[in-house]
């Protein structure tokens, strides 16, 4: 067999073993969080604020989710991410985004904005979060912490202080399931910062005491 035959034989070998491989190369899935849906809320759940405007942020994410991959925990002291699986945009943006959705729903208002917002913009109540865990547990649950005030008008004057802990089950086992939950846990956020904002805003006698 001459030089020349193996050649003419062995590299169109080589090239179909290449796109055979790249053939199988794994897609890259997007995901997005999912805002609660304003038909799954009953006119009775609507907590209005009489028209004030709410100001959601700065919102601060802990540095590790600032990747584009979806971050899973498998220790106490180890994170995974995730090779094929990752947000379609940035949690950084993501997560105030859904948040001010949320209660633009949950508190039946259309002024709800999020940082930063126009000069001038008639804030009456902002909300600055820091988010200081979000991850999931393939398979088991998604863990949410988060530490928020709510300040009047300008952001000078802190009016509640809360900590929010919020777990939620996974439905599955896959990425889908993560996301699903992850977005159950902010809208579970969102219903504590709506339930406070409409507490504040109850005249001073009819508020909620809190320990």
């Amino acid at each position: 067999m001459t030089q020349r035959f193996l050649a003419a034989f062995v590299i169109p070998a080589i090239l179909a073993a290449l796109l055979s491989g790249c053939g199988r190369t794994a897609m890259t899935r997007f995901y997005s969080l999912s805002p609660i849906p304003a038909a799954e809320t009953a006119p009775g759940d609507l907590r209005p604020l009489g028209g004030k405007a709410v100001g959601i942020g700065p919102v601060d994410l802990p540095d590790y989710l600032d990747r584009p991959q979806i971050v899973i925990r498998t220790s106490p002291h180890e994170l995974r991410l995730a090779e094929f699986d990752k947000w379609a945009g940035t949690l950084k943006n993501a997560v105030p985004q859904v948040i001010a959705e949320n209660l633009a729903v949950l508190l039946g208002s259309d002024q709800v904005f999020t940082f930063p917002w126009k000069s001038g913009l008639p804030i009456h109540y902002q909300v600055i979060i820091d988010i200081q865990r979000f991850d999931a547990q393939m398979g088991s649950h998604v863990d949410l912490q988060a530490l928020w005030t709510v300040f009047e008008n300008d952001g000078r004057k802190p009016l509640s202080t809360r900590k929010s802990t919020i777990r939620k089950p996974l439905a599955g086992a896959d990425y889908a399931a993560v996301v699903q939950a992850e977005s159950l846990a902010i809208a579970a956020l969102s219903g504590e910062i709506a339930a406070a904002l409409a507490d504040i805003d109850r005249p001073q006698g009819h508020r909620t005491p809190h320990p």
